[in-house]
């Protein structure tokens, strides 16, 4: 196999990568964003900001993906809290 034709898929496997946790960090909304402790902007800044540098992107998507988004969905799967604004 030629060494251009590895180098483009694992420039397509990392782009895959880092679309994958910038998609993920859209997904989940706002509110559990706050109640988790994370900053949603920060994330979707270095997300898309790690989309034009490989290897640190790649190195971004999957702290996320295997960090702060566990945190972010299990705050969203348990929902919003009594008294927490917007609550009902």
């Amino acid at each position: 196999m030629n060494v251009w034709v590895s180098y483009g898929l694992l420039e397509l496997f990392l782009l895959v990568i880092k679309v994958w946790a910038l998609l993920t960090c859209l997904r989940y909304p706002e509110w559990a964003w706050d109640e988790s402790g994370h900053s949603r902007m920060v994330w979707i800044l270095l997300l898309v900001i790690g989309l034009f540098l490989p290897c640190i992107g790649f190195v971004l998507a999957l702290w996320f993906l295997f960090s702060t988004s566990a945190n972010v969905r299990r705050v969203a799967q348990l929902g919003r809290r009594p008294g927490f604004p917007g609550a009902t």
